[in-house]
């Protein structure tokens, strides 16, 4: 394999790999249901109040749709940062995943089932960090993210309360399962288009 043919396959399937993790991100943080449901997993919205850590819920939501402020005075200026953070960097990453799947769907079909396989093994692969968590969260995932300490909260911040750690290992394992099942779906779709294509001949 030659390097071009090599660094197009590679950009294939970093770009299904972005596609696919993309869904689950966005679905978990700019629709409702998840988030909400997490107060039944964790003691902290009952204790910080239910109804008003789902208002909280609410507004983070809409503050990452780019329909609010967060300036009702229960974030912190060091939240605040953070958060335009994270939804700038959503943004980025739709950008990126975008362009991603667009990569991937012009590529062969048997590119496209070669690099479905490598990247559905992959994904799933990421289970791993599920038992280390806490280690990945604190000592990897944000240092390698962000070059800053704005993400560091306490029960003074409200993200404290409606985010705590349980909320991140069940949403990133969310991710994990739904981003495996799409690069499965799309090395069936790649192996069923390349089988058609083989039966007329």
């Amino acid at each position: 394999m030659g390097m071009t043919a090599f660094v197009r396959q590679l950009l294939a399937g970093l770009g299904l790999v972005a596609f696919a993790a993309w869904l689950p991100i966005a679905a978990i943080t700019w629709l409702p249901g998840w988030h909400a449901a997490s107060c039944d997993w964790h003691a902290r919205c009952d204790d910080y109040g239910r109804s008003s850590a789902l208002q909280h819920i609410d507004e983070l939501r809409a503050f990452m749709q780019g329909r609010g402020d967060l300036s009702t005075g229960y974030w912190s200026e060091k939240e605040v940062l953070h958060l335009s953070e994270v939804r700038t960097m959503l943004v980025q990453f739709s950008v990126l995943a975008f362009l991603g799947a667009l990569l991937y769907a012009h590529s062969e079909a048997r590119v496209r089932a070669r690099v479905a396989r490598i990247a559905m093994l992959a994904v799933a692969a990421c289970v791993i960090v599920l038992p280390f968590f806490g280690t990945f969260w604190r000592d990897i995932f944000h240092p390698l993210l962000f070059d800053n300490d704005l993400w560091r909260n306490n029960p003074g911040d409200t993200s404290w309360w409606i985010m705590p750690r349980i909320y991140f290992q069940y949403s990133t394992a969310l991710v994990v399962g739904v981003a495996t099942l799409v690069c499965a779906l799309a090395k069936l779709q790649a192996q069923s288009t390349l089988d058609r294509a083989e039966n007329r001949h």
